[in-house]
């Protein structure tokens, strides 16, 4: 038997085993109950973390046990209730943390979670909203954990969390670290185990960390404490450190730990990659330090993942060539990425960690962009397609800005040429890591733009130094794209035959001619040049200059467009203070000026101070950067804005007449004013959306876009044409004249038909005798009074 009394926090109980069950009776509060276990013990653990006195709990007699609770005196809960148990038999451990209850344990009896053997690790089955904690598999240190859903009786997520796991080798390499081992030693290392060991995804954060601390370690141990700087050496080993090193961060690239990397959450993947980044950047500048200044030729590493070259240059200039090229012809390199870097840069203000010489490193990785995560891309399922690229003038990895007017040159090879020819990937976009945003970085194309694109390189040009590659969106629905390109011809189309349907109609029909048929047409003008473009140059994305262009002359057209609304808008309310106020009116000509010249100072002016704006990635329109989207949607809202209050205020003029011999024309202006309303709210609907269309927010957007884009010329055609009361007068007038003359060519053919039978029946009578020609004669008269009417047309 044991005694069971309170123990004080720290008190250790032991309880051997029995050949019975045992129940331990803790009615009473418990403070705490603590035990540390031996690695090499066969008795069982269990801490209970509890604020509720625990009645009973029965143990299995094969194990022993060992008991902790804590009391938290502000919340009565129970926060925590957690087992380590270690069977006689095994050297496993386990850990149950319950977090949804405060009744004590929570048992089998209402379901339970099936354990099942995942991640290495043999999971036992657990209580409903139990954490289940397990040592990690057998090599390694840490724990994994992994939770029992209390709704779906099943461990969540699809895979334990091992993010703590790694492998004892690199516990070993940390050791060394912590007790400063030489760093060129330790790099070694690394690089050997990381070739030949199998790693897991704790081991990939874990071993990022770990070289920080190498690196660190190793600029400690190399540091002039009379200059604080590194030292120059003339060693073998200052260069084997660096390719160590780079070894290892290869290593770590490689195509079959791939699987451990995606195995991370989104956020552990973009940390180790964007540290990796970094990194990689200060071990190449540090070792463009490692020589004398005199000596002009680069370090080149090369491993099977990552290229670095350093570059030595004065303090004036980069270099005598017109262009400095990374990277370089050597062996072990690549070229068919590459970076032009303008050779009269002026590097006086730019800081380097050597002391008499600028220095610059290039680096060139393969896969780490698959790590690299961005979530505002991944909802729009933008994937890289380039090795990422990077080059940067002094010892910071952040992005550097050039001087004003000065561009760098980056050349990308794409990686999967076979999806882009098959469409699978579409709308190269030039992009840059940028570190300042978000955590750990975010894809960003601040200051960049696509110089050309063809299926297998895109060119960039970027006024900045940094981290680049070329990112597309991944199509894998070639129906839908199908779906909405037919759509699109189909709408534009119909919209286009509307528009040149009205065109003609106000150009044939005389007694359209006037200042509201002007504004009609130049409307019709400006909208059928948009339908053409949209057909045409919407999606001609491969040459920036040409897509510039034709964002360009979109912009120009859809803001004529909207001009001319607001010019209609204003001919309605002086139509109504002419007819009932009486008033000046302006000329057509100051319609023209204004409608065709407002649009196009607008455009000017938005193109000489943010033309990189012209021509996104996936359609020859205006970007969402430079803040250029608001020289089109500014003045669009506002003209639908000034719009409404005019049409508003021609409604109320023209209800205030009272005057019958003026009804007629409120009727008219009323009806006129409706429809150029309608025509106003379509007009500005199918733009609002064509932000979200063309931006791919949402993949609706695009049809309803498509739809309303080709409803316009139709509205026009309905409101302007067929509802219009002089062209229905006309029409009428032309049908009924049509009609009349339909009847008088049918009398006058029957007519000419009764005389051709009057004429063959005289030459009979006359064969067969005067009597019978009187016969004759007289039914042919009684024939000509008795035709039938001409029937009426239906």
């Amino acid at each position: 038997k044991h005694c069971i009394r309170r123990f004080k926090k720290g008190t250790t109980i032991n309880v051997d085993n029995s050949p019975l069950n045992q129940t331990v009776d803790d009615s009473f509060p418990t403070e705490s109950i603590s035990h540390t276990s031996s690695p090499f013990s066969n008795q069982s653990v269990i801490d209970v973390t509890t604020s509720m006195p625990i009645k009973s709990k029965t143990l299995n007699p094969a194990d022993s046990l060992h008991w902790s609770s804590e009391e938290d005196p502000l919340d009565m809960k129970t926060k925590k209730i957690t087992f380590f148990t270690t069977k006689s038999s095994e050297m496993t451990s386990v850990s149950y943390t319950n977090e949804e209850s405060n009744q004590g344990l929570t048992t089998k009896a209402n379901g339970f979670c099936k354990g099942r053997f995942e991640a290495g690790i043999e999971w036992p089955d657990a209580s409903p909203g139990v954490t289940v904690n397990m040592s990690c598999p057998e090599g390694m240190t840490g724990y994994a954990q992994w939770k029992c859903n209390a709704l779906t009786l099943r461990y969540t997520p699809a895979r334990p969390h091992i993010q703590d796991c790694k492998h004892i080798w690199i516990t070993k390499l940390e050791e060394n670290v912590n007790n400063g081992a030489d760093a060129i030693q330790i790099s070694l290392k690394l690089a050997n185990e990381t070739k030949h060991q199998s790693l897991s995804h704790g081991d990939i954060t874990a071993l990022v960390d770990l070289s920080t601390k190498i690196l660190a370690l190793y600029n400690e141990q190399n540091r002039d404490e009379a200059y604080d700087e590194i030292k120059i050496q003339e060693k073998p080993l200052s260069y084997n450190f660096t390719d160590s090193m780079i070894s290892s961060m290869s290593n770590m690239l490689r195509a079959e730990i791939k699987t451990a990397w995606e195995v991370l959450p989104e956020i552990h993947q973009t940390r180790a990659a964007s540290q990796m980044l970094k990194l990689v950047t200060n071990m190449g500048s540090h070792l463009s330090c490692m020589r004398k200044s005199s000596d002009k030729l680069q370090f080149t590493v090369t491993a099977e993942n990552i290229g670095l070259q350093t570059f030595i240059f004065n303090n004036t200039a980069p270099s005598d060539e017109d262009m400095i090229v990374f990277p370089q012809k050597a062996p072990g390199v690549e070229t068919n990425s590459s970076i032009l870097v303008p050779s009269d840069l002026q590097l006086k203000n730019w800081l380097s960690p050597c002391r008499s010489y600028k220095s610059a490193v290039g680096v060139i990785y393969s896969h780490v962009g698959d790590f690299l995560k961005d979530e505002n891309l991944s909802r729009s399922l933008a994937h890289v397609v380039t090795k990422v690229i990077s080059f940067s003038l002094s010892n910071s990895s952040e992005s550097m800005k050039l001087p004003k007017g000065q561009e760098v040159t980056v050349v990308l090879q794409h990686l999967r040429q076979t999806d882009i020819q098959k469409g699978l990937l579409k709308y190269p976009r030039c992009m840059f890591w940028n570190f300042s945003k978000q955590t750990y970085g975010q894809w960003d194309e601040s200051g960049c733009y696509r110089l050309s694109s063809n299926e297998t390189h895109t060119v960039c040009r970027c006024d900045h130094l940094t981290n680049f590659a070329v990112l597309m969106d991944i199509y894998d629905n070639i129906e839908e794209d199908e779906i909405q390109s037919i759509m699109t011809y189909v709408c534009c189309g119909i919209s286009s035959v509307a528009l040149i349907g009205t065109l003609i109609c106000l150009l044939e029909i005389r007694s359209l001619h006037g200042r509201r048929s002007i504004i009609t047409g130049n409307l019709c003008v400006c909208l059928l040049f948009t339908n053409l473009l949209i057909l045409f140059g919407l999606d001609q994305t491969q040459n920036k200059v040409v897509c510039a262009i034709i964002a360009g002359l979109l912009h120009f057209w859809i803001l004529s467009a909207f001009c001319w609304m607001l010019v209609e808008g204003y001919h309605l309310y002086r139509m109504v203070i002419l007819v009932f106020q009486r008033g000046t009116n302006l000329s057509v000509k100051f319609y023209y000026f204004f409608a065709y010249g407002s649009p196009l100072v607008i455009v000017a002016i938005s193109a000489s101070l943010r033309w990189q704006g012209y021509g996104g990635h996936n359609y020859c329109w205006l970007t969402s950067h430079y803040g250029l989207m608001w020289s089109f949607v500014g003045p669009a809202c506002a003209i639908i804005l000034i719009n409404i209050v005019i049409f508003i205020l021609t409604l109320r003029s023209a209800s205030t007449v009272r005057v019958k011999r003026e009804q007629s024309t409120v009727k008219k202006i009323k009806s006129w004013a409706r429809g150029s309303m309608s025509v106003m709210c379509l007009l500005g609907l199918t733009w609002c959306l064509g932000l979200f269309y063309i931006n791919k927010t949402f993949q609706v957007f695009s049809y309803i876009f498509t739809l309303l884009n080709g409803l316009q010329g139709v509205f026009i055609f309905i409101f302007h044409i067929i509802l219009n009361d002089k062209v229905q007068t006309i029409c009428f007038a032309k049908w009924k004249g049509k009609k009349q003359h339909w009847k008088k060519q049918n009398t006058q053919q029957m007519s000419n038909n009764h005389g051709h039978s009057k004429t063959s029946t005289r030459t009979s009578l006359d064969s067969n005798g005067c009597a019978s020609r009187n016969v004759t004669t007289r039914n042919s008269r009684t024939a000509a009074t008795t035709l039938p009417s001409v029937p009426s047309i239906a």
